[in-house]
């Protein structure tokens, strides 16, 4: 069967990029900001300039590059998220950056998380035509890239067009992976109706979810406590790898809450049910080792070893299959998970209505403030 880059975007059911490259300008630009003047002004080249740490395409907020060694580029789309790009390795990696806070889910995190998602996101699907079977072709009768694509007009820069991002890993900065969401947010809800609090966790859930939908697979470096929502998103990619020492758990019942987050869904489809009823009704923590027995995670990796470069270890090993066969299998994986009798969808809605009613219980505030006090809560 023959396979040209429209044929895979049809049966990958993957939207044209927001960006296109423009050959005549060699520069990317935006389909859904042609109009805009602002933006048009601006023509972004296909590469960023070192000297002017330019901001490259995005739909939301842009990211500034912190550094460049060849071989690793990091960029910062804010305070709270950066994201590395691995050339070698063919690896993004997303790490959030609250270390203060054990990257508490927030949300401005939650909106800077999905920019990068989107930024990453444009990148993987415009690398689809590259994977074509005409542009395989094609470089099979060239020995190199034409010097057009690979020059940069003024100074030195990275080509965008040459980022081959072929999976991604998610980690947390500092000690921890995520603590889960912040105290003070979630007593705030208190204080708000149930019915505005299930639209508000429904728009939560979403901007941390959209990690679903990277087109390559995700994989969770689990380098210290992954608690409540935290550990809801590490649920959500396709590969958990976690330390030894790393606690995590879908901790929701002790603040008096609701699981939230797709917990109810992701864990019973990551363990088997009674494992799952098991986590979710003690809401106990659990240890990377405990982690890997229960098949939470597939592999607990000792602290001196490193978890993220067992995780680009696996992300590098990916990267040399073929591009496509993969995407078609993510595709596939995903599918088969969201097909189920309880959807991801509907098990978000029920999380939600149930947590907008949750917040306004006394029974919340006592579980927060039992934690800011550090004493068991008392329901």
């Amino acid at each position: 069967m023959h396979f040209g880059s429209s044929s895979i975007r049809r049966f990958l059911k993957v939207p044209e990029p927001r960006f296109f490259f423009d050959r005549n300008r060699l520069s990317f630009r935006n389909k859904q900001k042609e109009t805009d003047s602002k933006y048009c002004s601006r023509r972004l080249n296909g590469f960023l300039d070192h000297s002017q740490r330019a901001n490259y395409y995005s739909t939301s907020t842009p990211a500034a590059i912190l550094e460049d060694n060849g071989n690793l580029i990091k960029f910062k789309v804010g305070k709270l998220v950066e994201w590395d790009y691995l050339k070698d390795e063919k690896v993004a990696i997303i790490r959030l950056n609250d270390p203060k806070r054990l990257n508490a889910l927030t949300v401005e995190m939650g909106e800077e998380f999905q920019s990068v998602i989107e930024q990453i996101s444009d990148i993987c699907n415009n690398s689809i035509d590259i994977h074509s079977s005409e542009e395989i072709s094609r470089r099979r009768n060239e020995t190199e890239i034409p010097s057009k694509y690979s020059q940069v007009e003024n100074g030195e820069g990275i080509n965008i067009m040459q980022m081959d991002i072929r999976s991604v890993i998610l980690t947390g900065a500092g000690k921890a992976f995520s603590a889960g969401g912040d105290l003070n947010w979630l007593l705030a809800r208190h204080k708000d109706s149930p019915s505005n609090n299930s639209k508000i966790m429904r728009e939560f859930y979403r901007r941390y979810l959209t990690i679903r939908d990277l087109p390559v697979p995700v994989i969770s470096a689990i380098n210290g406590p992954a608690v409540g929502a935290g550990f809801c998103v590490a649920l959500a990619t396709d590969i958990r790898i976690a330390c030894t020492q790393a606690k995590m758990g879908v901790t929701f019942v002790n603040l008096g809450l609701h699981p939230g987050m797709g917990a109810t869904f992701f864990l019973p489809n990551v363990v088997d049910k009674q494992t799952a009823n098991l986590l979710l009704y003690t809401g106990d923590l659990i240890s990377g080792i405990e982690a890997e027995r229960m098949g939470v995670v597939a592999d607990a990796i000792p602290p001196e070893e490193g978890v993220l470069d067992r995780c680009i270890s696996i992300g590098k090993k990916i990267g040399t299959k073929s591009p496509l066969a993969t995407r078609l299998l993510v595709t596939s994986l995903r599918n088969q998970m969201d097909s189920g009798t309880t959807n991801l969808e509907s098990s978000l809605r029920r999380e939600a209505d149930a947590q907008g009613l949750g917040y306004n219980s006394n029974e919340l505030k006592e579980g927060v403030n039992a934690v800011a006090e550090k004493r068991k809560p008392i329901f």
